[in-house]
């Protein structure tokens, strides 16, 4: 896509170079309102042209930049006071539960006894066997 451009903007930038040097010895005035400017070659007049429309898209550009990057400290500022309030919140939390790990009932933490090739009948167990029905 850039190559693209930067062909676009060669054949547009060279085209507007031969109709400026070709219309060189053409002179022309221009009237606005009730002022007439001097007899000036008319290639003249369009490459003046066009550099008072990218110096006015320069100056607008810059202006909106300018407007956009108060904004953007504005907004950093506030961000800023957001954390800060955050962090405060937090601070100001005090429940144990939060800052304490969970306890483990020990009937779970304690391990199965078995004894190796004993029979079932035998094994020492933490946990209730249940009851079925026969």
């Amino acid at each position: 896509m850039f190559y693209l451009v930067l062909l676009f903007l060669l054949v547009f930038g060279g085209v507007l170079t031969v109709v400026a040097v070709d219309n060189l010895s053409t002179p022309v005035h221009v009237s606005l309102l009730l002022w007439a400017t001097p007899d000036l070659p008319i290639g003249l007049w369009i490459v003046t042209a066009f550099l008072l429309g990218a110096l006015l898209l320069y100056i607008v550009s810059a202006i909106s930049a300018w407007h956009e990057r108060r904004e953007i400290r504005k907004l950093r500022k506030r961000i800023g006071q957001l954390e800060e309030q955050i962090a405060s919140a937090r601070a100001s939390i005090q429940t144990p539960f939060f800052n304490q790990p969970a306890a483990v009932p020990r009937s779970i933490t304690r391990p199965l006894r078995v004894q190796p090739n004993t029979p079932a009948s035998n094994v020492q167990s933490s946990l209730p066997m249940p009851n079925f029905p026969n």
